[in-house]
């Protein structure tokens, strides 16, 4: 259901913002550091949803919490007025998911709306903000069918340690005995 209610959201924003105005709408693909966020600012303005957990009150005889999901809203400091700004984003983005509903899990809530960095220390004018949306009573009673799992016969991964090299350092992969 995370998962389903995560991409619902890209769904969302994807369909009812013009398209290419918002250049990059995606799931956070790990934690948000520097270094990502320097590679979000060359496809910026961005939106990336993470699921950010959750808090139950323990009465429930089946897995129920209240979660929350993030929107981070990236975007440089543009002059341009053919790209939005944060504010033009968040304008149009808080109202689109408060009162959503996804089929079948829930409804979402805009609870909250954070300036987390506007001013770049590395002089690229990042500006990232975060809107949390809440979703009550999330249930996590779903079984997942594992016999629809394919084998897991073959690890392949591509390791780069460097920022902008197309070039991976290391490349494993491992081949497990069926």
């Amino acid at each position: 259901m995370i998962i389903k209610t995560t991409q619902a959201l890209v769904d969302l924003v994807k369909a009812n913002f013009p398209a290419g105005i918002i250049k990059t709408v995606d799931t956070l693909p790990g934690r948000l550091d520097d270094a990502m966020l320097k590679r979000f600012l060359l496809v910026q303005p961005a939106i990336y949803f993470a699921f950010i957990g959750g808090r139950g009150n323990g009465q429930s005889h089946d897995v129920r919490l209240d979660v929350n999901w993030v929107a981070y809203v990236i975007t440089g400091m543009n002059d341009s007025a053919h790209v939005p700004g944060p504010d033009d984003i968040i304008n149009v983005l808080a109202p689109l998911i408060h009162g959503h509903t996804i089929t079948d899990v829930g409804t979402l809530f805009c609870t909250r709306i954070d300036n987390l960095f506007s001013i770049g220390k590395d002089k690229s004018g990042a500006r990232v903000h975060a809107l949390t949306f809440s979703m009550p009573n999330f249930s996590f009673d779903y079984s997942p069918d594992y016999g629809a799992l394919n084998d897991f016969i073959t690890y392949h991964a591509e390791h780069s340690m460097t920022a902008g090299d197309d070039e991976p350092l290391a490349i494993d992969e491992l081949t497990l005995p069926q």
